[in-house]
């Protein structure tokens, strides 16, 4: 009997089930203004201050910028019928 994960929403087989199995970011997707002199350079100042409070966006547990972008960490699926690990709690 199929179940669902809870981290990935996937079906799949309890049986089929390994350490590798579920791909997740353990973390939120963030999306803030970024201050423009986080950069170390310059290209010029006209263009530094439209720049400035650009908003970014991105996982916050690897950097990545892609909502959609595959997890950066992978355990075990976790069916709804388990008790939640402390990692999604």
């Amino acid at each position: 009997m199929s179940r669902t994960c809870r981290r990935c929403l996937q079906s799949y087989l309890p049986s089929d089930n390994t350490p590798a199995s579920c791909p997740f970011h353990p973390m939120t997707f963030a999306t803030r203004p970024h201050p423009a002199h986080h950069y170390a350079f310059e290209i010029d100042d006209e263009y530094m201050k439209t720049l400035e409070g650009w908003i970014s966006a991105c996982w916050e547990c690897c950097g990545s910028e892609q909502k959609d972008a595959p997890g950066c960490k992978a355990s075990m699926h976790v069916s709804y019928d388990d008790p939640l690990p402390s990692d999604i709690q």
